[in-house]
């Protein structure tokens, strides 16, 4: 348009202007970015008649526009646009006051992924500089909370996929972008929400399934809108339009057939596309081309160089083949439009190799197989030219023939299921033509099975390997193992390269462990350097090249493990001492030295190493390069440098970006776009004029590492890079900087145990003359006001508390009567180390208040008795509740709320003055949090014990009395708890399952849907458990809940009931926030012991997200809510998308035709007395056969793709071995098939009931012999590796992390266990001595050996029916008998056989 403005400029505007004023007002605003992005070029060449369009559309019409006007934030500065400038900037002001950061990404996300690309541009354009300036608050997003703010989270999603578009700017911006962001740690970014709703939800079965229609109709739209400035790729997409409306019969129709509810699925925007093309006329020319010219593999012959060509050819080659009539005609409409966008064709190979495989000769299939192969077994290494067509080329096609074989196995496997189904349904039938058309479907399925099973496993993995598909590499090497029964010890090498490739050291340590040969020089290598030994390392590789002095790789090696170690001029040496014997390995070694050479900041030798070899491009070359071009001051070059090595990460980002998990595979990419960043904001002031840019860098050094990875591979990088920079531009606080950068490096590498490395880094930072400053920084620290200095005084009052604690029993010989003196120190310094932190806040608020609460019980006892020394403990007892007075008031409530179940528990207690103070503190949590505090009062309040009744009236009265409004509340609460209590107890009948709200539970719906009902929360675990501050300080205005609250809005109607003996039923409550949430209330059931375990849990997940070992390996337990509503009924927050072991095992069991029926079950049930040989034949001769391990497949179908597989069965190693450990503490037993569940999302393992605790399965008619449940299946659903890797770190990690924390575990430990509302352990039949006075409180006799038996736990010792075994093991030594313990089939057999010890 804008060649022709010099003839045409005034009829040009006139249209324009014609234009917008004809168009419907309501149509302006969508169009409005179009319009004047289409103009915008014009403003320089006819300046007057542009703003008058634009002032058309901006001033006169701003009320209709008035929703699109954040779309225009991309307007020159132009002396004819000053009055839209106003608008725009009044507009701006008004909702700047309104609009968050958080609302202005929302908008530029939606603005990134807008079908014009100028907008596309201008939005990342100013997205860059929203990063670049709200990088404080961004930061705070990333790092603040527990888990990243979910707007990050999106925002990288967008920008991933950005990385795919077709224009090149674009993709360099969204590499950007992603630069200024930084490099967020995996592990914190939450992907699940955008990955569930999308793909692998619906698999497309074929041309017919309308789910296939509209996402090739939805590809062909995106592409008809992307080559707006193409004519012809753009008419192609129109004729493929065109065509497949009319071949679906796509348009509104009054009727309700298939091709009206197809148009129905589109959205208004899609369908303003689609509608024109309903009566275009397009015809297609196309040239018929004679294949059987064409070279076969077509793959890097003359038509296979690019990508885009080579799918496009091999695309319109396979649709010759197809045979199914609809089939062809679909695919033969879009060929035209394959040749112009590779989009289409990928989306569209797969299911064109479907209909292949369907109908085609032998020779045929010889040829699609020749083609895979030729792609999957072509090592790019080799051929690579420099240009980047071939890395382009060898990284998408692998991932489309990927793609395609997976859809072909989901088609396998969705026809298998398909066919099972109808066999089952299929009556055995005379009539033979029923039973010819099931074979023709069969015959379909052989085809392709057999098909899938040319393509080796093996090749798979390689090619996976190769183009760093890493998750993919380990399913397909996994299935070459199980399929091809290998002996996985001849492959072990391949594994290990695998999983030290993946970074994933547990891995690595798996391998050998399973390794039965003495380890190879070279798998020795790889376990040191996996695990940081980078010394060991050396000394391998020296060995090496004495024995193979002609090998480069061991060279590589050992300048590879020198680097690691931070020993670079030794590097130099080496590297140039090698070269000089043997030149021609120049370009294979050069890398090392230029690394080296900048790391130390000898430029010269850099320029000389960089003129040896002008061809490598790897990424040290690269920084190379680009530091000196900066050094030199050569402005042009170094920003063409920056945008060649910007785009060379793009690419292999973009190949990752179509499978899930794509962020995790490219982090490397990611944390290089990272320091990019940095390098450019540095280097930016220095290349500029002198003068006009103070050489200020602007960026948060401190706060972008610290949001990174926590690993040495990540950070070591980037503080390297910072000390290059930092030398380049040397400012006057230089030597501090590169000090600080060095002992962070110190810091990094003496956490993943490279402590050679740390030390070489400690030596460097000594030269920084830091020494002096650190003493200096004390005493300036000191000066400026003790304040600072908070978090020391917290420890202080702390370990001063502890250490009184400890002394108590020795100094009073352990009587209660004479600690009363002792208890108020301690009271006070517990009380104090809380105002200034909650660091220990689990040890000491739980301490603090059973000692206050318990001597006030033993003063009570001392006055009732008329003892001599009641007046000296009514002193102190006075004493120590002034004490606790005073706390109350200075504590923030938040604080109290994590020990509220058992402030609770203790509301009945016998002194009056104690129970003052107390009820003072209860009130004042339940000001602050009456919602949470409702849900965990109620079962007191609705106790059968009047006391605690009379007692819990008392506090609401007084929270009333602080704030008048919460007496509705109450009332409210109280009414709904008695209308869930009714529903509970609902007597069913045997052959009911569901029942209606609006007739059996009238009075509950009305309740619910009266208008002045009370706001009521549904109390789910994440708005139930409080979060704690990340930072020292007492915070009093700190929000313990974050996330969205929501509040009961009302009922689904049916309610379900469950199979089980008690009949619980499942509701679904309707939200505030209009989502629905499902509950199972469940009758005859005290749940006041899950509760409080589920508390446990919780405290035992925040230790687990502190530690660094842990938070890598994501390890943690599953928890929801429990809600007890009185002494035997209670609500508990349904899991959604689980199901059990058990049941997981029987499908597929049925589906192999092996289940055993409960009939020949019992058969194999054996009288307790049976000696255990013959226990164990049965168990091995009849049962085991019966019940092979085949619980890997069920991850199998669950994750057909291979990151979300691989994620879920990691996941599933780390989330059993977690609870394994747990539960081995707790003494947690019951754990049959039907307690275990699994997360069909997740992979996550869920445990379900609580009620078999302290080792109460000890005591059954079948003791339970063996610590937690590992029988055959749960081994091999963690893969050919078992209990080794995965599974053992993370057993070693939670438990290491129990024994450390040993101290604040038993603290909350011990007030659950003299919890005197909660019977822990029944009384024997017969003796009913237990104290029960009509507070129905009880003195738990067995309190006292059930926290020894955990405290021993927790030291390593072994019991063998409660006789100790041998010494305290060290924590392996402890992980290693207990599996061993947990997978003997000896215990094993022992086992009552409903917990299913075979399954």
């Amino acid at each position: 348009m804008i060649n022709y403005v010099g003839f045409f400029s005034v009829p040009l505007f006139r249209s324009w202007d014609c234009f917008v004023r004809c168009l419907d007002q309501i149509h302006l605003g969508s169009l409005l970015s179009h319009v004047i992005v289409a103009l915008l070029p014009l403003i320089h060449l006819q300046p007057k008649e542009t703003a008058a369009v634009f002032h058309f559309l901006i001033v006169e019409n701003r009320d209709v526009v008035q929703d699109f006007l954040h779309e225009i934030y991309f307007l020159p500065n132009h002396p004819e646009l000053k009055e839209i400038q106003i608008v725009l900037q009044e507009y701006r002001k008004e909702t700047s006051k309104s609009t968050d950061l958080q609302t202005a990404l929302q908008l530029s996300m939606k603005a990134i992924q807008h079908e014009n690309v100028d907008v596309r541009i201008h939005a990342l354009t100013s997205l860059k500089e929203t990063l670049y300036k709200n990088q404080e608050k961004l930061i705070k997003y990333a790092t603040d909370s527990e888990t990243v703010e979910p707007v990050i989270s999106q925002l990288v999603t967008v920008l991933l996929i950005g990385c795919q578009d077709v224009n090149s700017h674009a993709r360099l911006l969204c590499g950007e972008c992603l630069g200024e962001l930084g490099a967020i740690d995996p592990g914190r970014l939450d992907f699940s929400t955008s990955d569930s709703q999308g793909k692998g939800l619906t698999f497309v079965t074929g041309v017919e399934d309308p789910h296939f229609a509209h996402g090739l109709f939805m590809e062909l739209t995106r592409a008809f809108l992307a080559y707006a400035d193409n004519v012809r790729a753009q008419d192609s997409a129109s004729y493929a339009i065109q065509e497949l409306l009319c071949i679906y019969g796509c348009r509104e129709t009054t009727t309700d057939c298939s091709g009206s509810k197809l148009w129905k699925m589109f959205p208004d925007h899609i369908q303003e596309i689609l509608e024109p093309h309903l009566n275009t006329r397009y015809k297609s020319y196309q040239k018929a081309v004679n294949w059987s010219k064409v070279k076969k593999p077509i793959y890097l012959s003359k038509l296979g160089k690019r990508f885009a060509e080579w799918s496009a050819t091999w695309a319109g080659y396979l649709a010759t083949k197809v045979r199914h009539d609809l089939a062809s005609k679909v695919f033969n409409c879009c060929s035209i439009m394959m040749k112009n966008d590779f989009k289409v064709t990928i989306y569209l190979l797969p299911h064109i190799l479907v209909y292949v495989l369907l109908g085609c000769s032998q020779e045929d299939q010889q040829e699609v197989y020749a083609e895979i192969m030729a792609v999957l077994k072509n090592d790019d290494t080799i051929s690579r030219p420099c240009e980047d067509s071939a890395s382009d080329l060898s990284h998408l096609s692998t991932q489309t023939i990927f793609s395609m074989l997976d859809h072909l196995t989901q088609w396998a496997r969705y026809k298998f299921q398909k066919l099972s189904a109808d066999k089952a349904s299929i009556k055995p039938s005379k009539d033979l033509t029923e039973q010819q058309a099931p074979n023709e479907e069969y015959r379909e399925y052989q085809s392709v099975v057999r098909f899938l099973d040319l393509i080796p496993q093996d090749t798979l993995a390689a090619a996976s390997f190769r183009s760093k598909a890493y998750t993919r590499a380990v399913m397909h090497f996994e299935s070459f193992i199980i399929e091809k029964k290998q002996n996985i010890q001849e492959h072990l090498g391949f594994l290990q390269k695998l999983y030290a490739a993946m970074h994933e050291a547990d891995g690595v340590e798996g391998v050998s462990a399973i390794r039965k040969a003495e380890p190879s020089l070279k798998e020795q290598i790889l376990e040191h350097e996996s695990i940081g030994l980078l010394r060991d390392a050396t000394a391998c590789y020296d060995r090496a090249i004495q024995l193979e002095p002609e090998q480069i790789i061991h060279y590589h090696g050992v300048v590879k493990s020198m680097l690691g170690l931070g020993q670079f001029s030794t590097v130099i040496t080496q590297v140039n001492g090698v070269l000089a014997k043997r030149p021609e390995w120049t370009p294979e070694l050069n890398t090392y030295r230029v690394e080296a050479a900048w790391k130390l900041t000898q430029w010269d030798s850099l320029e000389n190493y960089l003129a040896a070899d002008d061809k490598s491009n790897t990424w040290s070359v690269r920084l190379g390069q680009l530091l000196l071009s900066a050094k030199k001051k050569e402005t042009p070059t170094f920003y063409e440098m920056l945008k060649v090595v910007r785009g060379e990460q793009i690419v292999p980002l973009s190949a990752a970006s179509f499978e899930r998990g794509s962020y995790q595979r490219g982090y490397e990419y990611i944390t290089r776009l990272h320091m990019l960043c940095e390098l450019e904001h540095r280097i930016g002031p220095l290349l500029q004029q002198p003068g006009n840019e103070s050489g200020k860098d602007s960026l948060n050094w401190h706060a972008r590492i610290e949001m990174t990875q926590n690993s040495y591979r990540v950070k070591e990088p980037i503080l390297a890079l910072r000390r290059a920079l930092l030398s380049l531009n040397k400012s006057e606080d230089y030597s501090e900087r590169m000090g600080e950068c060095w002992l962070q490096s110190a810091r990094v590498a003496r956490k993943a145990g490279h402590h050679q490395t740390a030390y070489n880094a400690l030596l460097n930072a000594g030269e920084s003359k830091l020494s002096e400053l650190y003493v200096e920084r004390a005493k300036w620290l000191w000066s400026k006001d003790v304040t600072v200095c908070l978090p020391e005084w917290e420890n202080g009052h702390f370990y001063l508390a502890k250490y009184y604690d400890k002394l108590m029993p020795t100094v009073t010989e352990n009587k209660m009567e004479k600690q009363g003196d002792l208890i108020k120190y301690i009271v006070i310094h517990f009380g104090r180390s809380l105002h200034f932190g909650n660091q220990f806040i689990y040890q000491s608020m739980p301490r603090m208040l059973s000692l206050w609460l318990d001597f006030g019980a033993k003063a009570y006892e001392c006055e009732k008795a008329g003892r001599q020394d009641r007046t000296q403990m009514r002193n102190d007892l006075a004493k120590i509740n002034k004490a606790i007075a005073e706390h109350t008031q200075l504590l923030a409530p938040y604080q109290f709320l994590t020990a509220f179940s058992q402030l609770i528990s203790r509301i009945c207690h016998s002194h009056d003055e104690v129970f003052v103070v107390l009820m003072a503190i209860i009130a004042k949590v339940f000001v602050a949090y009456p919602q949470q505090a409702m849900w965990m009062m109620t079962a007191v309040s609705k106790s059968s014990y009047p006391m605690r009744v009379n007692r819990c009236k008392e506090i609401f009265n007084k929270a009333i009395h602080m704030k008048a409004s919460l007496g509705k509340f109450i009332g409210d609460a109280a009414r709904l708890t008695d209308k869930l209590l009714e529903l509970c107890n609902k007597p069913v009948d045997g052959s009911t399952n569901t029942l209606s709200m609006g007739v059996h539970f009238k009075s509950l719906k009305r309740l619910i849907e009266d208008q002045t009902f009370s706001e009521i929360l549904i109390p789910l675990q994440s708005v139930m458990i409080p979060t704690l501050p990340s930072v020292p300080g007492t915070h009093s205005n700190h929000d313990p809940f974050p996330g969205c609250w929501a509040y009961i809005a009302g009922f689904g109607d049916t309610v379900e009931i469950l199979p089980s003996l008690q009949k619980p039923k499942k509701i679904t409550l309707k939200g505030s926030d209009g989502k629905s949430y499902i509950m199972m209330c469940k009758p005859k059931d005290d749940l006041r012991k899950d509760c409080r375990l589920m508390e446990f849990n919780s405290l035992i997940n925040k230790c687990l997200r502190k530690d660094a070992e842990s938070r890598r390996r994501e390890l943690h337990i599953r928890t929801y809510a429990v809600i007890p509503l009185n002494e035997e009924c209670g609500i508990i927050e349904w899991v959604n998308n689980t199901s059990g072991l058990r049941n997981i095992l029987i499908k597929l069991y049925k589906e192999k035709g092996i289940y055993m029926t409960g009939k020949e079950l019992r058969q194999c049930m054996l009288p307790k007395i049976t000696p255990l040989p013959e226990k164990l034949k049965v168990y091995k001769e009849t049962l085991l056969p019966r019940h092979p391990p085949i619980f890997h497949e069920w991850f199998l179908r669950k994750f057909p793709d291979p990151t979300s597989w691989y994620s879920s069965r990691s996941a599933y190693c780390r989330s059993t071995a977690v609870m394994s450990m747990v539960g081995y503490i707790l003494g947690l037993g019951d754990r049959h098939g039907e307690n275990i569940l699994f997360d069909s999302l997740t992979g996550d393992c869920v445990h379900v009931d609580f009620n078999c605790l302290f080792n109460k399965g000890e005591t059954f008619d079948f003791p339970e012999v063996v610590p937690f449940r590992l029988t055959h299946n749960m081994v091999n659903g963690m893969g050919p590796m078992g209990t080794e890797g995965l599974f053992r770190r993370a057993c070693e990690v939670t438990l290491r992390l129990m024994r450390d924390q040993r101290e604040p575990l038993m603290s909350v430990l011990k007030t659950f266990l003299h919890d005197p509302l909660v019977e822990w352990s029944k009384p024997a039949r017969g003796s009913s001595k237990t104290l029960v006075n009509e507070t129905g409180e009880i003195v738990n006799e067995k309190a006292k050996t059930h926290v020894q038996d955990i405290d021993q736990r927790l030291q390593g010792v072994i019991k063998n029916r409660n006789r100790v075994k041998g010494l305290p093991l060290s924590i392996e030594g402890h992980v290693h008998h207990l599996i061993q313990d947990a997978t003997d089939e000896t215990l094993l057999c022992q086992m009552y056989l409903g917990w299913a010890p075979y399954m």
